[in-house]
């Protein structure tokens, strides 16, 4: 005798979560990741450092077993500041989400009802896709001047604020204290102009024991600790596009604002060659004061290769 259909047993409806997964790799793989930064906001901030803390000491640090993500300009802890971020993250994000989900039902809701709504809802939609494409357009070349101009200021605050810790170290401790241009971080770049790998700051302290290098000069193409010379920073370059030049090799800073090697450094970009008004410069007066100059600056000439 056959069964009847309705009479057949149905298949057992337990849930499965290997199943689960097993059918939605990608939804399991999100929320795992979702899970791993809520994880992360909550405990994460108690087993990291200080985000905010500042030392200049340890600025532009690479990754390592000490600093995990490196370090900042300002010598701040970048994992940690990823860490205590998270939060902010993880708030905006379901902050979001949550809005716009709420907004896009009733939305939605108030469209299947009423059907003139609904036409005019398609057509500002239609305007929104075609947007981005045209904003796109625009945007791109003035993207580009943002990331240069960035680059630029950057570069300057660096080298202006090497140039004031000298001035500040001269005052301090009562002696010379120079800035110039230098590829490894260990001695200045002999005769050069060209601060675009990096500049050092160091201390003529001429504590030298027994008979020092012939070439422990003013230009220092020597180790400095061979000189016995005392660094106190070594800044590099890290802005592509950017080129720093000096008209002189190093500065000077002496203590008891007695006279300091004047001189001007000039900051170009890939666009200088055809447009002399994005030239800036900075100027170091025999004083040992700073200021940055413009193009168009009637006392000093700015011109870049």
């Amino acid at each position: 005798m056959t069964a009847i259909a309705d009479d057949l047993p149905l298949p057992s409806r337990r849930f499965s979560l290997a199943t689960a997964i097993r059918r939605n790799p990608t939804i399991a793989f999100g929320g795992l990741l979702l899970l791993l930064l809520v994880a992360v906001a909550i405990v994460g901030p108690s087993f990291v450092a200080d985000p905010m803390k500042i030392a200049p000491v340890n600025r532009l640090r690479p990754p390592s077993e000490r600093w995990w993500f490196g370090t900042d300009q300002f010598g701040r802890d970048l994992f940690a500041r990823t860490v205590w971020g998270s939060r902010v993250s993880l708030i905006v994000g379901l902050s979001v989400a949550t809005f716009s989900s709420i907004v896009g039902l009733a939305l939605g809701l108030a469209c299947g009802y009423f059907r003139r709504l609904d036409g005019i809802v398609m057509r500002v939609m239609d305007g929104l896709m075609a947007i981005p494409s045209i904003l796109l357009a625009i945007a791109v070349p003035s993207f580009r001047d943002f990331i240069l101009n960035q680059r630029r200021t950057a570069a300057i605050n660096e080298v202006i604020l090497a140039l004031q810790t000298a001035r500040g170290e001269a005052l301090k401790r009562a002696q010379t204290v120079t800035v110039c241009p230098s590829t490894n971080g260990t001695a200045c770049s002999s005769t050069s102009t060209d601060w675009g790998s990096g500049w050092l700051t160091y201390v003529v302290s001429g504590a030298f024991t027994g008979t020092p290098p012939a070439t422990c000069g003013a230009s220092r193409p020597d180790t400095l600790a061979a000189c016995g010379d005392v660094i106190l920073n070594y800044s590099t370059n890290d802005y592509p596009g950017i080129a720093i030049k000096s008209n002189i090799a190093s500065y000077d800073f002496r203590p008891f604002n007695v006279h300091t090697t004047a001189g001007t450094i000039t900051v170009c970009d890939p666009r200088t060659t055809a447009d002399s008004t994005k030239i800036y410069g900075i100027v170091v007066s025999t004083i040992g004061r700073t200021r940055v100059a413009k193009y168009n600056d009637p006392n000093v000439t700015l011109t870049c290769p």
